[in-house]
């Protein structure tokens, strides 16, 4: 004996597969809309590895240059500059040949133009790009400027007395001190 609920499903899912048996064979008929004689395209697959994804790059950042050039000379072959730094305050001399690449110093790459004297700063860091390095102007002094010539021999001005302050009563609240036994 079969149970009752055995009878049921077995009741309504035969006849749901009879109805859906055409539907399949339906949907593997050629479609309507295909060209009649050319065979029809090869079912799609679904690749198994995703695309490479594209990498990403930073924008460069484009800064002010922490040194400042502050001076140049050729010397047997040799160009010599001074490079300040502006934060720690700290200067260097570096020689560069006109055959090199540039000069290193502090983890960056530093290459003189002796032609405009400028210095191109390459920065260790690829996402830091700095502006080339113009020639300092030289500071402007201020003040007024050192005569080393003798004192004139005029005669000093007379100093006026002060005269001398009288010490009066004192004004206001007077406090008496302790008395003495």
């Amino acid at each position: 004996m079969t149970s009752f609920w055995a009878k049921s499903i077995r009741g309504t899912l035969i006849p749901f597969l009879i109805a859906l048996g055409p539907a399949f064979l339906v949907a593997q008929k050629a479609s309507p809309f295909a060209i009649p004689g050319r065979p029809p395209p090869p079912p799609k697959t679904l690749k198994s590895q995703l695309p490479i994804p594209k990498k990403i790059t930073p924008q460069v950042k484009k800064l002010p240059s922490p040194y400042d050039l502050r001076g140049c000379y050729h010397f047997e072959g040799k160009w010599h500059f001074a490079l300040y730094h502006k934060s720690t305050r700290e200067s260097a001399w570096l020689s560069w040949e006109q055959n090199s690449t540039g000069v290193t110093h502090a983890g960056d790459v530093f290459i003189f133009d002796p032609e405009k004297f400028k210095v191109t700063h390459e920065s260790s860091n690829p996402q830091v790009a700095y502006d080339s390095i113009d020639l300092a102007e030289a500071s402007k002094a201020s003040g007024a400027a050192f005569n080393p010539t003798a004192p004139s021999t005029a005669k000093p001005a007379k100093k006026v007395p002060v005269p001398p302050v009288k010490k009066g009563p004192p004004r206001g609240l007077v406090v008496p001190g302790p008395k003495r036994k």
